[in-house]
């Protein structure tokens, strides 16, 4: 049965910087999408996290104010899937509301969602530089380790992956 309503989703954020070349990721290919006043031509440029998930360039994310909608054909089996707005910035939360702010350049270990990241669902590289005697043993210990795999690499070399306790 096709599908006999339009479904419109308004999200509106703020952001303390402009940010260049972000993309929407999002499963409803029939949608129509405006970002900021201006129609998006919908082309499928990868995908995020699932094959399902198709990616499209939005623009820039300008200071201030901004604004999404998406339209798409609503019936009685069309499921309202998350979307995803992608790019090199961070987010600010206080209460119920989040600013986009400059993009993170440094993690500590741990959460990343206190760092600012709060809503990051991808993979997060360290690089953490070690001086070492030319000869010799080195012994890594992950021992606050909470993430459901750990590859470690040196000098480009994939060394160990670390999934299991105690790690």
């Amino acid at each position: 049965e096709k599908p006999r309503h339009k479904l419109s989703l308004r999200f509106t954020f703020s952001s303390e910087v402009t940010v260049k070349n972000v993309q929407l990721a999002m499963e409803n290919k029939d949608a129509r999408v405006w970002f900021n006043g201006q129609e998006i031509e919908l082309n499928t440029i990868g995908w995020y996290v699932d094959c399902a998930i198709e990616c499209y360039m939005l623009g820039d994310i300008r200071q201030g104010e901004n604004e999404l909608i998406v339209q798409y054909p609503f019936g009685e089996k069309t499921n309202v899937e998350a979307m995803y707005i992608l790019g090199d910035f961070g987010v600010r939360v206080f209460g119920s509301d989040a600013m986009i702010v400059s993009p993170v350049d440094t993690l500590s270990f741990g959460d990343w969602t206190r760092q600012g990241l709060p809503f990051y669902g991808g993979n997060v590289t360290y690089h953490i530089p070690i001086e070492v005697a030319s000869s010799g043993e080195l012994q890594v210990e992950i021992s606050k380790f909470r993430n459901p795999l750990l590859k470690v690499s040196l000098d480009d070399k994939e060394k160990q992956v670390i999934a299991y306790s105690p790690y």
